[in-house]
């Protein structure tokens, strides 16, 4: 039951974006997009709280599977479909 909770987490949907962001992010090349000198610091810091909080709440959360969560795993593929795309300009 314990190892069930583990598989259950809802960190593993967060897996993708990490290692998409861990693999790509050499291959950006503007300037602007990978320097932080041009954006304000209230910009910055606002950022990584809610960067932060994106990465730690779905750890609250355990996946479910089955008929009743169909509008839930496709908001979720949609959504990852736009984040993967919305690299693909800055590379």
């Amino acid at each position: 039951m314990k190892w069930e909770m583990v598989l259950r987490n809802g960190f593993w949907l967060m897996v993708p974006l990490l290692l998409w962001n861990i693999f790509l992010a050499p291959y950006i090349n503007i300037e602007k997009v990978v320097s932080d000198a041009n954006s304000p610091q209230w910009l910055l810091l606002s950022e990584n709280i809610t960067r932060m909080m994106v990465f730690a709440i779905p750890i609250f959360f355990q996946m479910k599977f089955g008929p009743e969560s169909r509008l839930g795993w496709a908001v979720y593929i949609i959504g990852t479909l736009v984040y993967f795309g919305s690299w693909l300009p800055l590379m």
